[in-house]
């Protein structure tokens, strides 16, 4: 049993209690809660992917279940693990290598468990578009599963030579083609 462990490491702080029975099967239910200096974490885990500028995630969660499957069995014995909980996103700013322009100021709310992630009220922008994003996303755990997104997006403009391609490339006469996976459901 785990009465309440912390750790805490630059600006990123994790408070943990809750039990882990079983050397082999690490059956535990755990109350997880913190926050994380995303550019800290992300650019270390992610360097070929992100640039990360700025951003705090701040979380709280319970996970359950038997870890010892997920460890030996990886991604598919994600079924043996139980969550749910709340994550807030504070002034993330950061760069994809698939987009060229960063995306910034990216700030919000979401719920999980371990069916859907609801989206409540993200706010952004990327160059001079603020964008809004309200939704879920359905049976992201699942293998080979469809992956369904529900979501309003509302911009105060959408200039789409900002989101694609880069600077070389922005030319009143190019035709952009976009191909989304066939597994991909948007309402």
């Amino acid at each position: 049993t785990i009465k309440q462990a912390s750790l805490s490491n630059g600006g990123s702080t994790l408070l943990a209690q809750g039990t882990i029975q079983g050397f082999n099967r690490l059956n535990s239910k755990l109350h997880l809660e913190g926050t994380l200096d995303i550019p800290a974490l992300v650019n270390q885990l992610y360097e070929k992917e992100f640039q990360v500028h700025s951003g705090q995630m701040l979380f709280n969660t319970m996970i359950s279940g038997e870890f010892g499957s997920l460890i030996k069995g990886g991604s598919s014995h994600l079924k043996h693990i139980k969550s749910k909980g709340k994550i807030e996103l504070k002034n993330l700013s950061f760069r994809s290598k698939e987009i060229s322009d960063p995306i910034s100021n990216v700030n919000g709310h979401l719920t999980f468990d371990n069916k859907r992630i609801k989206l409540e009220t993200f706010t952004g922008q990327i160059n001079s578009t603020k964008f809004e994003l309200n939704g879920y996303l359905d049976h992201y755990l699942k293998k080979q599963s469809d992956f369904w997104i529900n979501a309003k997006i509302k911009a105060n403009q959408l200039i789409l030579e900002e989101f694609l391609g880069d600077d070389k490339q922005r030319k009143d006469d190019v035709l952009y083609h976009f191909n989304l996976p066939k597994n991909l459901h948007m309402n």
